[in-house]
């Protein structure tokens, strides 16, 4: 009777770390979800074809581990001036 208690509350134990472990890793810096708050796709059909080919390639690789607008629309700092510019 013990043992399957113990089975049992062991079981969820791992359950519940797992998923707390799975939310931690969806979580995302609140720097870095302005981000995923622009465009998440470009037209690129007046791109030439390299062009084309690559961004391709882009939305396959990165779309794996975040979305796309975070790369489209990341401003990145001057370092002389601090202004903000831009990639989209």
């Amino acid at each position: 009777m013990n043992t399957k208690l113990s089975t049992i509350l062991l079981g969820g134990a791992a359950f519940a770390v797992i998923g707390a472990g799975f939310a931690l890793a969806q979580a995302v810096d609140p720097r870095i979800a302005v981000y995923d708050k622009g465009p998440a796709t470009i037209n690129v059909s007046g791109y030439p074809a390299g062009v084309q080919q690559n961004y391709a390639v882009f939305t396959q690789k990165c779309s794996q581990c975040h979305k796309l607008s975070r790369p489209l629309t990341l401003i990145l700092r001057c370092p002389t001036s601090g202004r903000a510019t831009s990639t989209a």
